[in-house]
């Protein structure tokens, strides 16, 4: 079985690699940062409108963000050591629990807004990590208020 850290870190390296193929496959070149256009790098890049790091940029108004800024982006992590309730504000971070004992993770009510919200969970300590559902909130298609946990082997 393979415990949670190696799991992260095949997932980092899986989500890395798929980041620099879009990234190479953009045009940019990854030792400069420059912008490749038709084969030639180019200095500046018009966008014709969106958003860069909550930026809006339309054809004359530029914005301050760069495209390395995804690739160094990576989840924050909360370590916990006793039994957590889980906040909206959780969404995107890595949840990481270390204690012997164990312990529970309960999850919020959820609604439409947050579908599709990313959570990372590592049990990093020797105990058992249950996580545990409200309302009527579904792990994958466990029942509702449905649990799921770690082996003790993590």
């Amino acid at each position: 079985m393979i415990d949670g850290r190696v799991k992260m870190k095949i997932f980092a390296k899986i989500f890395l690699a798929f980041v620099l193929s879009v990234f190479l496959a953009s045009g940019l070149t990854a030792d400069t940062g420059d912008p490749v256009i038709e084969g030639k790098a180019a200095t500046a890049v018009n966008i014709d409108g969106g958003t860069i790091n909550g930026s809006t940029i339309g054809e004359t108004t530029p914005a301050a963000g760069t495209f390395t800024t995804l690739i160094d982006q990576k989840a924050s992590i909360s370590t916990k050591t006793d039994s957590y309730v889980v906040t909206t504000a959780d969404f995107g971070k890595v949840l990481r629990m270390n204690n012997a004992a164990a312990k529970i993770f309960t999850f919020p009510s959820v609604g439409a807004t947050e579908d599709g919200a990313l959570l990372y969970i590592e049990n990093q300590g020797a105990g058992r990590l249950t996580l545990q559902m409200v309302d009527t909130d579904k792990v994958m298609d466990s029942a509702a208020t449905g649990t799921c946990y770690t082996d003790d082997d993590n």
